[in-house]
């Protein structure tokens, strides 16, 4: 009865963990696609700021391929979170 008990303990344990795991990546994956969304609209204004003349095109390029980069590198991320979401420690029985 005792090795029953502790058998579904562990069962129960691993499917929380899965639940944790799967919450995670998708929490993990929707703020990283926030983040791309932010990135873009910055640089969205970055391009009405030279239209406008408050920043000259040469600061408005650099900023752009900037923000360019930091979008691949989200991308990269939302593609691959299962290399970006921190494992919760397994817990013991």
């Amino acid at each position: 009865m005792l090795l029953q008990k502790a058998t579904h303990d562990f069962v129960l344990a691993h499917v929380h963990q899965q639940r944790l795991m799967h919450s995670k990546t998708y929490v993990t994956v929707n703020r990283l696609n926030q983040a791309e969304s932010e990135a873009r609209e910055t640089q969205s204004w970055l391009e009405t700021a030279v239209e406008c003349e408050y920043i000259t095109q040469k600061v408005g390029k650099e900023l752009f391929e900037l923000y360019h980069e930091v979008i691949g590198k989200l991308i990269n991320m939302e593609n691959n979170p299962d290399e970006w979401v921190i494992e919760p420690r397994e817990q013991r029985i």
